[in-house]
């Protein structure tokens, strides 16, 4: 299915997004989300139903995960809360595409002709497909090297600022400190490799085709409470998530922050398929 909305055409088949003909990148579950849009731009799109079709098997920091995947979004099509064109929100509640957009059924029949056409022409030339095998054994002998390049851009973990859900100045030198402990001891447990980053934002963290965290902290009574999400850069994929509870001691904050970090990072350092 073809889309075209403003400056903006998505092959929806293709999975393809581009501005004026030329490519616009974006990940793999912000580009599904936008198509979600589109597919239901009649009407409003609420939270809790994309949470539950999107997220439903990591329920746990989802509503911050849909926030950051609505971000990419906006960023990619040039949207902004002060000059919404296509994506309209409501606060608490969902969204809306609200583009203009033309639809084009077509777009993959003629992507599909034009391939089967191409076969045709090649298989009348004895000389096509002579140089079509040497091509087809250069892609062979090259995937391993290509594969490890995949590998090798990976092998990262990027940590941004923790989510803070409470607005006591106290707490937020808690998170900062328990963010620069976890720096630390990252450091020192990750698998030979794996590049550490200190990432200034969510969006950033997210941007990359590495992995980073999404840490919340919830601060309920005198316990930290502590959801910790391991993401795909690439396509938005939690690939592990887990909470800790930790009673805080309000004189000393290294004696809550310490144990805590020391758990979450050995967990994850441990579990080297996640890299």
């Amino acid at each position: 299915m073809d889309y075209r909305f403003g400056d903006f055409e998505l092959d929806s088949d293709r999975r393809e997004l581009s501005c004026n003909g030329e490519a616009v990148r974006i990940a793999d579950q912000p580009l599904d989300v936008l198509i979600y849009f589109l597919e239901n731009r009649d009407r409003m799109v609420t939270r809790d139903e994309l949470i539950e079709h999107f997220w439903r098997t990591a329920p746990h920091g989802a509503d911050d995960r849909l926030n950051s995947c609505v971000c990419r979004i906006r960023n990619a099509l040039g949207d902004t809360r002060g000059a919404t064109q296509f994506i309209e929100t409501r606060a608490r509640v969902g969204y809306r595409f609200i583009g203009i957009v033309e639809q084009d059924k077509t777009a993959s029949w003629r992507h599909i002709v034009g391939r089967a056409s191409t076969l045709k022409h090649l298989a009348s030339n004895h000389r096509a497909i002579f140089f079509g095998s040497l091509l087809a054994l250069s892609i062979t002998v090259s995937v391993p090297f290509v594969q490890g390049a995949l590998t090798a851009n990976a092998a990262s973990l990027a940590l941004p600022p923790l989510q803070a859900y409470c607005k006591k100045s106290a707490y937020t030198f808690f998170n900062e400190g328990l963010r620069d402990i976890l720096l630390a001891d990252f450091k020192n447990a990750l698998p030979p490799g794996v590049v550490l980053i200190k990432s200034d934002t969510m969006d950033s963290a997210a941007s990359g085709n590495g992995h980073y965290l999404d840490i919340s902290v919830r601060h309920i009574d005198t316990e930290a409470l502590v959801t910790v999400a391991f993401i795909s850069g690439d396509d938005g994929r939690v690939l592990w998530t887990k909470q800790y509870r930790e009673a805080m001691d309000l004189k000393d904050f290294t004696a809550t922050q310490q144990p805590l970090s020391k758990q979450i990072v050995s967990e994850i350092a441990a579990q080297a398929n996640l890299f």
